[in-house]
Parts: structure tokens; C-alpha cells; sequence
């Protein structure tokens, strides 16, 4: 597309243009050729002020004035907007507000309200590229590279090639001792062009140390490849090692892409699962994906097909890539490329690219499977093949991507609990309790992220993340045994977990889980903020089977990570016996809440259960799990005798009468009774019993009401 020229004028009436071309010329230095002299005025520093808009009808004017970098950004805008065409009305562009963001260079946000609300909202990159020769002219304007449709994928893989290079040569902190590298059982030679040779035995066929690149992938829907693949046997793999080699053109697509990715990488050695590991044999799988920690951990790079849903797909072929062509909007003012390109794709459920602010950014299926977590957070060096380019992290830089700019929130809040984890390797050992609880912290956040995804097999949820519980507790001061999903020196605080509100997404958990654990729950959880250790009202007296015994034997100490049936938790706390009742729209209320000395006004309990889905927009609520048997059904009986009992003490901020609070909080478990065992209990669901003020007076009230409770010594199952 060409770029429309608007006509140069004087300086705008009423503002401060900045000649920053007398400075270049005092230098030595030419401005860009065909521009004025006006490189700034009022209108476009104010779109660098925080939450400042100023509408692109004003830009536009002050462009036509002469200002050029009114004029970069206008025609930027118009460009876009007659590229994509996200609205049909000619007047729209007028009223579309700008703001240039001040932590992303060159990053420009394009919104417009009604009614108060956004309706639309989309964001623009704004760069140049390093051998154009109006880079370093402009501050204000980044350097990136420009994405072309077709470039890719040899681009792509030139990026992601020259990321890793450069990791390697200048990053000392992603350094390994290659001496120390783990070799998996299996390993995939593809140095020979259209041919993959299975190594049967790798570590004593490969030379010590040998880099490999290991990929990570979601299988998707059931096909005949999937089923083939996942049924293969020690034998076949054999035979298929003593053979000539496998063809690639017969492997899923999925395959093929990592091998190419591979050799352009400059390696000789794969590592992908269904390949290296007999899934088709229990003990082998069994035995094997236990080992997932070492051989994410060892590789050299870890591919991530982000963009391929389904084992057959490829993540090569990029197919949002179109959507991130640049325009180049200044060489025919400027003589100089300038690009302006879109930064935030989102889209509708049809595939169509979508402006509208409640549109959502795509997400990768790989990003909901739940092994796939722990190989991205073990890796030291992670690659992702997205929908539209390539993203490089390490333990170093973190995130980065092909075309710059700033990833989506879910790709960043994801890389952010990578850059933790990564940081345990360099982390020197510290005999603080607070160092325990920032790794515990880590932990917690962990399990939020992990309980968004789901596994075709439920069995595998702690052998999903076993390298991840086994690499913690290298890192923990004191050896803290693993229990179930949850630590036993932050037992109480692991037990803090509620299923999120705001995600509908459900999760099959284990036939058979302790109620206690977070593993048990059908939904995806999350814990409150602080929970500090100074406030803790419980605590764990014993576990049955204790952990530790069974970790003191070589030959059961993996049972430690892998999947629990049952396991018996005793608990010393204070309880309260309530009577519980569910109203008609699902909401769930304690019957009457025994004196504590404030208003009953001023006593407020929420409740989250943890088999029950509320209800919302005219969907009852419904019961996901049947109760387990001898433990009477309080959610199908519409309410009944249950047990609070309170773990810790917190601190929140409430809404109440349209002013924000300080709230006083009680974290609760809420139990019941076992018809048939003795003091023992089954987990239902989690509670926060809450007063507010911003006096202390509240607040002691409250906690003396707690410390009424009877401090009893209990079993939860």
C-alpha cells in the first residue's frame, strides 16, 4: 500500500513545536529529506502522558500544521484503518482516541468509548528496522524486525536461530555444566535429510554431554495417528531403531516442523515422547515419564508448538502471520522506511480478526494440556512457534519476540512464573524461613496456572508436574516432603484452596483423591494474596502414610511425586459446627452465625464448594461430583450440619456501600462429619468469614469470636 503525503505547514498556533532539526544541523546531521522542520508539539507529547487521549481528528490537524510525528502517527492510523476497515462509518476515524505508551516504544493505543465503555480498542506498532537509514534519527521510534508473510517460515526460523546463538555466547547465566547434561533413555538422530533413526539406547550410544532439542506439543482430538503412536511398545520402538531409518513424511506434522526446527538449529538430536518413550508399555511409561524433570532440564532448547492444535497440524505454517505485515508509511515523505503494523490481534469465534474490546487474543490448546507446563518451566532455553511469529525465553533475557513489541497477558503472566522457576537454578541456598515462603509462593502460583489445563488421563496430575515438586524441594533449606500436591511444612497454607469464580473451565480430577488437595477439585483454583505465616490458627499434627517413610525407601521414593489415592491428614484447629443453607439461586449462607459481639450487618461469610457450580445469567447452579460414600450430600440436600474450621488470618479489601474497606478475613475449611468413622471429616468446600472498618476494634472482635471456637485435633480424608 502506498502512504498518503499530507501537505507541511508552519508552526500550530497556541503550541511549542520543537525544531529538533536545528539540533541535527548544529551537529552535522541532515533532517530526514521532504519533512518540515516540526518534530513535536503539544498534541503529540500529550498522547505520552499516563491515560492521556487525544482523538486522531486533532492529530490529523496538527499534522496538516506541519508537526511530523503527528504525522507519522496519523497516517499509521489510516493506513491500518483502511487496511482492516474495522468500522464502515467515514466519520469514525475522527473519533478514535491515541495514546502513546510510555513503557513499549513506538506502541500506540487506539480506542474509542460509548457510553463510558470501550468499544473499541486496538494497539499499533510504530517502528523501524535497523539498516533503514532513518534509524537512531527518531528516539521515540524502536528498532525492530519487519514480518513478512513470505519470509516466513525460513524467517522464523533465522530468528529463532540467532536468539538461541546468542544465548549461548552471551549469557552466562543460562550456562550449564555440559558434562552433567541427562541423557534420555531414547533419542532421535535426524541428521540425514527426509530420515528420523531411533537411538535405542542413548547414553551409551551419544557422547557425553550431547545437546538435544526436546519438543513439547498437545496431541488434540483422537485420530488414527494419535492412536498409533501412543500404542507403541519397547518392541516397536526396537525394530524401529534397527531398522533403516523412519521416513518423516510418515510422522504427524507436528513432528515433521520440530525436526526441521532442529536441523536449522544447528543440532543433531531430538527428544520427542511418543517417540522416546513406550507409551504403549505401562512400567516403561510409568517409569519413564517420572523423568520428565531431566530431560526438559537437560535439553539445550525445548520447541513449543504453540500453534499447532492437534498433533497433525503444523506450527510452522503461522496462518495470523498475514495480520502482521507492515505498512510502510514513510518513505515517500521521508525518503526512509518507516512501518506501522498491528500489535494486538484478537479475534472472533468465526476466525475473523475482531477490534472490539471484549474480543479475546487467541490461546493455544498447547497452553491447556497439563504436561506441558512442567516441560516449559523446566526448560532452560524455550522456543514457541505462536499463531503469527516466534517467541525466544531464557533464564536471562525472558520473553522475546520476532516483531518486538508486548506479548498478550496470558503469554505474560505465563513467562513471568517461567522467569521464578528459572531463577531456583541460580539461587544461592538460604537457611531463612522467608526464603521457604517465597518458593512456596512460587508454588501456589504454580498450581493456579496448572489447574487451568486438563489431561486425557486425570491419574497423571502429580506425575504431570513431579519434576517440578522434585526440582522445588532440591531448592527448599529444610527437606519439606511432598504431599499430595501441597508441602508439609506449608501444609495449612496449602490448604487455602478455592476454585475460581471468574473461570468456568472444568477439569476431570483423579477417581480417587485426598479432599484436602487441590487435586481433587473439578475446577481451576486460586489462593488468597497473602496468607502470611505469622497468622497461622492450624496446624498439621500428622499425615497417614507419612510421606517421609516413604521417601526413605530408593525403591517407593517416587511414589512421593506420583499419583495418591488416599492419603489421612490430622489437623489441630479451631472448629465451629454451623448449620448450612442453600437458597434457591444456589447462593449457600450459614443459618445463623453464633454471637461474636458485632452487628449481625457486620458479619459476612462467602463461601466457594468445591463440586458445586454456581449459578449465573439464568444457569442453575449444579453439582459436578457425587459425594463420596458415608459423608452425607449437604449440596443435594439443600443444606445442613457442617464444620468450619479456621486456618489463618488475612487481610483484604471489601467493596461495601460503594466505598472500598479494609476487611477483616478468617480462611476457613468447610467440612463434614463421616456418618460411619470416628472424628473424621471430609473436605466440601472453603469459606472466608469477614468484618470490616478501618479501626483494630473490628478486628479484635472478630478474632476473639475465633479463639471461642472449640480447638479440636481431627481427620480429614
Amino acid at each position: 500500500m502506498e502512504s498518503r503525503e499530507l501537505p507541511s505547514a508552519g508552526p500550530i498556533p497556541g503550541d511549542e513545536p520543537s525544531h529538533d532539526v536545528a539540533l541535527r544541523e548544529a551537529s552535522g546531521e541532515k533532517s530526514p529529506c521532504g519533512s518540515s522542520d516540526i518534530w513535536s508539539c503539544g498534541h503529540c507529547e500529550s498522547l505520552c502522558e499516563f491515560l492521556a487521549g487525544v482523538s486522531c481528528a486533532e492529530v490529523q490537524k496538527a499534522a496538516q500544521k506541519g508537526c511530523n510525528r503527528c504525522w507519522i502517527i496519523a497516517e499509521a492510523v489510516r493506513a491500518l484503518v483502511e487496511e482492516y476497515k474495522p468500522n464502515q462509518d467515514e466519520d469514525w476515524i475522527g473519533r478514535i482516541e491515541l495514546c502513546l505508551e510510555d513503557d513499549v516504544p513506538g506502541m500506540l493505543s487506539c480506542w474509542q468509548k460509548s457510553c463510558s465503555w470501550d468499544v473499541f480498542d486496538w494497539k499499533i506498532q510504530i517502528f523501524v528496522e535497523q539498516s533503514t537509514s532513518i534509524a537512531g534519527e527518531l528516539p521515540w521510534l524502536p528498532i525492530m524486525r519487519n514480518i513478512t508473510v513470505e519470509g516466513a517460515p525460513e524467517d522464523c526460523l533465522q530468528f529463532a536461530s540467532e536468539a538461541l546463538q546468542k544465548c549461548v555466547h552471551e549469557h552466562e547465566r543460562c550456562h550449564s555444566d555440559s558434562s552433567l547434561r541427562y541423557i534420555p533413555k531414547r533419542l532421535l538422530d535426524v541428521d540425514t535429510e527426509g530420515i528420523v533413526k531411533i537411538i535405542d539406547n542413548a547414553p551409551s550410544s551419544v557422547l557425553q554431554g550431547t545437546k538435544y532439542a526436546a519438543l513439547t506439543y498437545c496431541w488434540g482430538p483422537q485420530s488414527v495417528i494419535k492412536h498409533e503412536m501412543l500404542n507403541k511398545t519397547a518392541q516397536d520402538l526396537k525394530e524401529m531403531a534397527e531398522g533403516p531409518g523412519v521416513p518423516v513424511e510418515k510422522l504427524p506434522r507436528v513432528f515433521q516442523d520440530a525436526i526441521k526446527t532442529t536441523r536449522s538449529l544447528r543440532l543433531q538430536y531430538l527428544w520427542i515422547d511418543a517417540l522416546c518413550i513406550a507409551q504403549g508399555d505401562p512400567e516403561e511409561w510409568k517409569t519413564e515419564s517420572l523423568k520428565m524433570q531431566q530431560v526438559y532440564a537437560g535439553a539445550h532448547v525445548t520447541i513449543s508448538a504453540d500453534a499447532a492444535s492437534a498433533c497433525n497440524d503444523s506450527f510452522l505454517e503461522m496462518p495470523h502471520r498475514k495480520f502482521r505485515q507492515s505498512i510502510d508509511i514513510g518513505k515517500g515523505r521521508f525518503g526512509s522506511s518507516i512501518f506501522a503494523r498491528l500489535s494486538n490481534l484478537r479475534f472472533s469465534p468465526d476466525g475473523q480478526l475482531n477490534f472490539e474490546a471484549s474480543a479475546r487474543a487467541p490461546e493455544y490448546k498447547v497452553h491447556f494440556r497439563g504436561w506441558t507446563l512442567q516441560e516449559s518451566l523446566l526448560s532452560p532455553r524455550l522456543i514457541s512457534f505462536g499463531f503469527d511469529q516466534v517467541h525466544f525465553s531464557c533464564a536471562k533475557r525472558g520473553l522475546s519476540m520476532e516483531g518486538g513489541g508486548r506479548t498478550s497477558y496470558k503469554q505474560f503472566s505465563l513467562d513471568k512464573l517461567r522467569q521464578q522457576w528459572l531463577q531456583l537454578g541460580s539461587r544461592r541456598q538460604s537457611s531463612s524461613r522467608d526464603s521457604n515462603d517465597k518458593l512456596f509462593k512460587v508454588w501456589r502460583d504454580l498450581v493456579e496456572e496448572y489447574t487451568r489445563r486438563d489431561l486425557t488421563i486425570p491419574d497423571d496430575t502429580l506425575p504431570a508436574i513431579s519434576g517440578l515438586a522434585s526440582q522445588l524441594q532440591q531448592h527448599l533449606n529444610l527437606h519439606s516432603s511432598y504431599c499430595a500436591g501441597l508441602w508439609k511444612e506449608d501444609f495449612v497454607r496449602g490448604l487455602c484452596w478455592r476454585h475460581d469464580w471468574y473461570n468456568s473451565r472444568k477439569r476431570t480430577p483423579p477417581t480417587k483423591s485426598p479432599s484436602w488437595s487441590w487435586v481433587s477439585c473439578p475446577r481451576q483454583v486460586g489462593y488468597p494474596s497473602s496468607l502470611r505465616a505469622d497468622q497461622l490458627l492450624a496446624e498439621l499434627v500428622s499425615l497417614d502414610p507419612d510421606p517421609e517413610l516413604a521417601s526413605l525407601h530408593g525403591a517407593v521414593k517416587d511414589r512421593e511425586f506420583g499419583h495418591v489415592d488416599s492419603m489421612e491428614a490430622t489437623i489441630e484447629g479451631p472448629l465451629l459446627d454451623v448449620v448450612l443453607r442453600i437458597e434457591q439461586a444456589g447462593e449457600i449462607c450459614i443459618e445463623s452465625v453464633p454471637a461474636c459481639g458485632l452487628p449481625p450487618e457486620d458479619v459476612g461469610s462467602v463461601f466457594w464448594m468445591d463440586n458445586w457450580k454456581e449459578s449465573s445469567e439464568g444457569v442453575p447452579a449444579v453439582i459436578l461430583q457425587p459425594m463420596r460414600e458415608g459423608f452425607p450430600d449437604i449440596l443435594k440436600q439443600g443444606g445442613g450440619m457442617a464444620h468450619l474450621l479456621a486456618l489463618v488470618r488475612d487481610e483484604s479489601e471489601l467493596l461495601h456501600d460503594d466505598m472500598i474497606e479494609r476487611s477483616w478475613d478468617e480462611v476457613c475449611l468447610v467440612l463434614v462429619r463421616s456418618t460411619t468413622m470416628s472424628n473424621t471429616y471430609l473436605r466440601v468446600g472453603f469459606c472466608i468469614t469477614y468484618t470490616y472498618g478501618e479501626d483494630d476494634e473490628a478486628k479484635m472482635l472478630l478474632n476473639s469470636w475465633v479463639a471461642k471456637w472449640e480447638r479440636k485435633r481431627i481427620t480429614i480424608v
